[in-house]
């Protein structure tokens, strides 16, 4: 969800930067090489910023055709937060309700659209992979697409909202994130960010891949 319009690549062993110059700022990314695969992390360009959510539950609930009760989750409030892409964050429930959405585009529309977040990330605690610590859809489509199955905008903004969470302490936060389950394209994402009086710095975000294709990018 970037798009690269200018960048530096600075190369070092098995390990390259890029840089993306993006409206909120430069983005740099690195590339890490090990063994077979490549492991990318990106780290954020601003600080997450808040909003309140302007959308009833009720309403919210109906969009995911879902029930008010699957959302209510203690301590994980409905909000919106970005940091360079504004997201909704909901909770839900269990990971069966996870499993259970189904969007109401014609109501999405008539919600969000005219809304400061119109990308929408679903979480549960509840995972497949016990060794991950959230279980995560993300919803876009106002960008041009249905569900993503891997968003690191939205895995950086979720830092955000974690850390004005009371429940999470300052100090260190490191998560991974399962995504992109419920489309048959599994991804994990791994959040690393700092907390201190309340707000999250110095927030990362990566992931595994696969190479299958290559060139040269003349810039």
């Amino acid at each position: 969800m970037m798009k690269l319009i200018s960048g530096d690549i600075m190369m070092s062993g098995h390990e390259a930067t890029i840089v993306f110059e993006e409206g909120v700022g430069n983005v740099p990314v690195t590339v890490k090489k090990e063994g077979e695969r490549l492991y990318a992390e990106l780290t954020t360009a601003q600080a997450p910023e808040f909003r309140p959510c302007v959308n009833d539950i009720k309403d919210i609930a109906a969009i995911l055709s879902l029930s008010v009760s699957d959302l209510v989750v203690e301590n994980y409030p409905l909000q919106a937060v970005s940091c360079g892409l504004p997201f909704l964050f909901v909770p839900v429930r269990s990971l069966q309700g996870m499993q259970r959405i189904r969007i109401n585009q014609s109501k999405w529309e008539a919600l969000l659209n005219n809304e400061w977040e119109q990308q929408m990330y679903l979480f549960t605690k509840e995972t497949v992979d016990t060794n991950c610590q959230f279980h995560a859809r993300m919803f876009a489509f106002d960008l041009g697409f249905g569900e993503d199955p891997a968003t690191g905008s939205a895995a950086a903004a979720f830092a955000g909202y974690l850390s004005q969470l009371a429940t999470v302490p300052d100090g260190p936060i490191c998560l991974t994130v399962e995504q992109g389950l419920e489309m048959g394209r599994p991804s994990k994402l791994f959040i690393r960010a700092e907390k201190s009086a309340g707000i999250a710095s110095s927030i990362r975000v990566g992931g595994n891949t696969v190479l299958i294709s290559q060139g040269i990018l003349t810039l």
